[in-house]
């Protein structure tokens, strides 16, 4: 295996904004990736995540991190692309499954749906442009297809003036996204520098009109599903992306603009690593406080806490009484019942919106942000 690809081959940086990036490099890259300089981090990062995955497939309360964290992975990939939207209004217009009117709204939980369906599709078929396009599609609410028309330009920079022209033509679309999928399918590069790379490669050849950002971070957490490094969707990797944004894209135009793949790579890394140790940490708390929930609550029940009712709690940070009907199996008046002995316990608080009454575990969402 070549160690270090050199940083003095002769490189053809990218001079025009302008000007469709016609020559973008396909991959694996030749120039600009020393993987030596990646290896502590490549290590870090796959340690952590691997700590995660067997915390998660052992956790009574893995469930509860799939059910929110891709709410939360949604809301903040989004926010990357400075769409918006409350807590408050996300969860509860989760629950509700209802059309808000919100196109912001709408938007983060297409993001959601987006997740499941690009989950469901990965058991039948590998990675590939139709993939995306089926992602691309379910984020926007419409038939997305690849750009077929000139003219799309990215970014401003201090001046306002456009600083990248992505790819444009047929064969030269054909040809990225071919090679893309091929390098995530078959390259025999660590599958966590596979994702680094073909994240910024999916960004640069930018193959949809709007909504490549959000597709490019679902394939992300597909890749690591597909390699067998993540067997439940519980890494939040949008949330810590989101928090360091302005090296997020400048590294990925430092990769650009003079083909400098090593330092992306490794802000990539650290990015699963500081993930995985969130989610972990999450599962450690949502342990505590179901142990905190049953020591306190138990006596206010005859029999104590009722079996998959915590269960519940965590898992719906905004919860209902019809939830707690249709998960424990009970009738209204007993799961409202049971509700308000937690609120009165304060575990919950409950809020009105319009017509709808929730029952709101502040401790769930504090570790859901952590």
């Amino acid at each position: 295996m070549i160690l270090y690809i050199s940083l003095y081959s002769q490189i053809m940086p990218f001079n025009d904004p302008m000007m469709p990036y016609n020559e973008l490099p396909l991959l694996p890259p030749r120039v600009g990736l020393d993987l030596v300089a990646v290896i502590n981090p490549l290590g870090e990062a796959r340690a952590a995540l691997a700590r995660l995955n067997q915390a998660a497939k052992t956790s009574p309360y893995t469930q509860a991190l799939i059910t929110t964290i891709p709410l939360v992975e949604a809301q903040a990939s989004s926010e990357i692309e400075n769409i918006v939207t409350t807590q408050d209004e996300l969860f509860s217009a989760a629950v509700d499954k209802a059309n808000s009117g919100d196109s912001a709204l709408e938007s983060i939980l297409r993001y959601r749906s987006a997740m499941h369906t690009a989950s469901e599709y990965l058991k039948r078929r590998p990675i590939t442009a139709e993939l995306a396009k089926v992602i691309c599609s379910e984020i926007m609410g419409y038939s997305m297809n690849i750009r077929d028309m000139p003219g799309t330009k990215l970014g401003v920079d201090r001046t306002g003036a456009h600083v990248y022209t992505p790819p444009f033509g047929a064969e030269i679309f054909g040809n990225l996204l071919d090679n893309l999928a091929d390098f995530i399918n078959t390259s025999e590069l660590d599958p966590l520098i596979r994702m680094a790379l073909s994240h910024y490669q999916f960004e640069a050849i930018h193959p949809f009109y709007d909504g490549n950002g959000r597709t490019g971070r679902i394939l992300n957490l597909l890749q690591l599903q597909a390699a067998d490094l993540l067997a439940h969707p519980v890494l939040h990797l949008s949330r810590v992306i989101k928090d360091d944004r302005i090296n997020y894209y400048r590294l990925l135009r430092l990769a650009t603009e003079e083909r400098e793949y090593t330092e992306w790579v490794k802000f990539m890394l650290e990015k699963v690593r500081a993930a995985s140790d969130v989610a972990y940490s999450q599962l450690d708390m949502l342990a505590e406080y179901a142990a905190e929930l049953e020591a306190k609550c138990s006596d206010s029940f005859y029999r104590g806490i009722p079996e998959g009712l915590i269960a519940v709690l965590t898992e719906y940070p905004y919860c209902t009484i019809q939830i707690v009907v249709e998960q424990c199996k009970v009738s209204r008046p007993t799961a409202a019942k049971w509700l308000e002995k937690f609120e009165e316990t304060g575990f919950l608080n409950s809020i009105l919106r319009g017509r709808n009454k929730y029952f709101v575990n502040a401790a769930v969402l504090d570790i859901l942000n952590i």
